[in-house]
């Protein structure tokens, strides 16, 4: 559920900020091998493409809230080494 509601905040933010969140993710990525990040502007399109992106994430995310039932996968603590019935039919045809 945590994953999900994170994920809607980053596209709401990506979708508003699109530029802010270039100018962090720039810092982040080029920051350690570049002296001069900060004068480097996006292009329109690559802004547009950002918030595009945002937007597909914020629709993931509200998507992933709405299907969810409140029953999250569980791993088993011990699992099961027998093989199941569908698997052993279809070996035997």
């Amino acid at each position: 559920m945590k994953m999900k509601l994170l994920t809607v905040l980053l596209g709401v933010v990506g979708s508003v900020f699109p530029r802010r969140v270039i100018e962090v993710s720039k810092t982040m990525a080029l920051g350690p091998s570049y002296r001069n990040t900060e004068d480097l502007e996006p292009r329109q399109w690559f802004v547009t493409a950002v918030r595009i992106q945002s937007l597909l994430v914020l629709l993931a995310g509200v998507y992933a809230l709405r299907r969810s039932d409140g029953a999250e996968f569980e791993v088993p603590s011990k699992p099961t080494l027998t093989p199941m019935e569908s698997d052993t039919e279809s070996e035997e045809e």
